[in-house]
């Protein structure tokens, strides 16, 4: 077994950074020169915990700084074309293929919330939500958590790593919100407005 992937993140003061993006992630400002998100990418990039490692080193050959250019069906296999950070190429024969490709948590991924909320979401650049000081949405009442949340707090919103800032300042939020009144209107449900379409329709053919 073969594991591709980029080179891992630099861990110099990994371990303020991670103390800091834990408790108090917007306080931790961005490299001269960068913009805020750019360093969502490495930031407490992929790692294992430590009783993983004996279990993995025996099975697996790493292959860091490479990038996977093609993947095609190779007779009953799978053929793999990678290059390292040099541009070198490399050709791998395999059996299978896990591609943890991840994803974009973006606005319109959040299919449990009815078409007209999700509507009325702002989004940020990258697509996400766009979130408040304590986890609240431009709908008022609407509060989000985890990993759609780290465009606005940060790469510890992707893991259980983030979790108690995340619940303290949710739940601050939340009770603000609760002494302030709820937002105007009522949050629609998933799909409300297809089943009242439904429901008149059954009344017309009646």
């Amino acid at each position: 077994m073969v594991a591709v992937g980029p080179r891992p993140a630099q861990r110099s003061g990994l371990r303020l950074a991670q103390l800091v993006l834990r408790r108090a992630p917007r306080t931790l400002p961005p490299a001269p020169g960068t913009h805020p998100d750019s360093d969502r990418g490495t930031a407490l990039g992929p790692a294992g915990a430590w009783w993983v490692r004996d279990r993995v080193e025996r099975v697996v050959e790493p292959m860091l700084g490479h990038e996977v250019t093609s993947a095609y069906t190779s007779g009953m296999g799978v053929r793999l074309e990678t290059v390292d950070r040099d541009g070198a190429p490399t050709c791998l024969e395999t059996d299978h293929v896990i591609a943890a490709t991840g994803f974009s948590a973006r606005r319109e991924r959040l299919g449990l919330l009815a078409d007209e909320l999700r509507a009325h979401i702002a989004a940020v650049p990258d697509g996400s939500p766009e979130i408040g000081r304590d986890f609240e949405s431009s709908v008022p009442g609407l509060f989000m958590a985890g990993l759609i949340t780290a465009s606005g707090f940060g790469p510890a919103m992707r893991f259980v790593h983030g979790a108690g800032f995340t619940a303290d300042t949710l739940v601050r939020g939340v009770r603000r919100r609760l002494r302030t009144g709820p937002g105007s209107g009522r949050i629609p449900a998933p799909g409300e407005r297809r089943r009242q379409g439904s429901d008149q329709g059954l009344g017309a053919g009646r």
